[in-house]
């Protein structure tokens, strides 16, 4: 079965500097860059599929980091993800967004995060 993005889930942008989280591996093999609005609950089970691949690999398991970058989400996408922060072992970066700037800048705030 072919999956479809769906294309309402991806919304604008913004930016700021405002950087939560920086626990990230020295040697890091895989950057997973999410974008997130006002879609708290598929961003988590994003995260948490995530975190159960790179588990079952030997080799991934501490060498990936994941950025979510946040588009100024007014639900509660944000105390979603900071709560789960702490329960993240892999590398994990918030960015948080206040002024919205468009998809395709969030993806090049999330790169220039990437290690």
């Amino acid at each position: 079965m072919k999956q479809r993005w769906d294309t309402n889930l991806v919304a604008r942008v913004g930016f700021s500097n405002n950087y939560l989280g920086h626990h990230v591996p020295k040697n890091t093999l895989l950057s997973v860059c999410l974008i997130s609005y006002n879609t708290a609950d598929i961003t988590l089970a994003a995260i948490k599929s995530v975190i159960e691949d790179a588990n079952r690999s030997a080799l991934l398991a501490h060498q990936t980091e994941i950025i979510v970058v946040d588009n100024a989400s007014t639900d509660d996408s944000i105390p979603k993800l900071q709560s789960l922060k702490k329960e993240i072992s892999l590398g994990f970066t918030m960015i948080i967004n206040k002024k919205n700037l468009g998809f395709a800048t969030a993806n090049n705030q999330a790169i220039k995060q990437a290690k």
